[in-house]
């Protein structure tokens, strides 16, 4: 009896260790729950969702609860999107349930899941660093993971810019630094990231661009079979 009362105890003790374990990884990885950074002007950032918003306040669903801050003191909105960190746990779980047989897949997600397989994939590698140069200038900066077993070729990054409240816009983009490949067409490229191969990127926003208050971005490449 004495050995059933402390196994039941060791099995409730293991229970509340994974539930702190998952507690601890959403506060680690708040991407994991929330994919907007909001920063600001004191230099901090919060990360959750934007559920309401006007003129004068933004009220956003974190970890600790609701909080409404005021938009005067907000520099910039972050979308982070399409992280390695996050990618990865979705990829792993879903490989774990094919291997275990828990996944009712179909047909058809066979073929896609088949085809991913043989496709690159460029997801963004921890966050986008901001910096100011000497010059006044904006420069972001970050690393891009192929995590595919294909080659991306003319791999880039779109930004789109949110410039004020109303919605105004504007694009930029930039090129990651990958290998020098030379297409059957004599053409040459040093944007080309091999399979699980890290390239890097910097995009130089000039002072001129003005201010923005957000931004979110898009990993493009081809793929050419050779």
């Amino acid at each position: 009896m004495q050995i059933k009362n402390l196994k039941a105890e060791l099995d409730y003790n293991h229970e509340d260790l994974a539930k702190v374990k998952a507690q601890t990884k959403i506060f680690t990885n708040p991407f994991a729950v929330y994919n907007k950074e909001i920063v600001l002007e004191n230099g901090s950032s919060l990360f959750g969702k934007i559920i309401y918003q006007d003129q004068d306040v933004m009220k956003v669903e974190t970890l600790i609860g609701q909080l409404i801050i005021d938009r005067n003191t907000i520099v910039r909105v972050v979308n982070q999107i399409g992280s390695y960190n996050k990618f990865g746990d979705d990829y792993a779980k879903a490989a774990m349930e094919d291997m275990t047989g828990n996944s009712e897949t179909s047909g058809i997600n066979l073929i896609q899941k088949r085809i991913q397989s043989q496709s690159a994939q460029l997801v963004l590698v921890g966050d986008i660093s901001e910096e100011k140069d000497a010059s006044g200038n904006t420069v972001l900066t970050g690393e891009v993971k192929n995590i595919g077993n294909k080659r991306a070729d003319f791999a880039k990054i779109i930004f789109v810019f949110r410039m004020n409240w109303q919605g105004e816009t504007k694009s930029l983009t930039t090129f990651i630094n990958g290998v020098t490949n030379t297409f059957n067409t004599g053409l040459s490229s040093d944007n080309s990231i091999l399979p699980h191969a890290v390239g890097n990127f910097e995009l130089i926003i000039p002072k001129s661009f003005g201010i923005f208050i957000g931004y979110k971005y898009e990993i493009d490449w081809s793929q050419y079979d050779e």
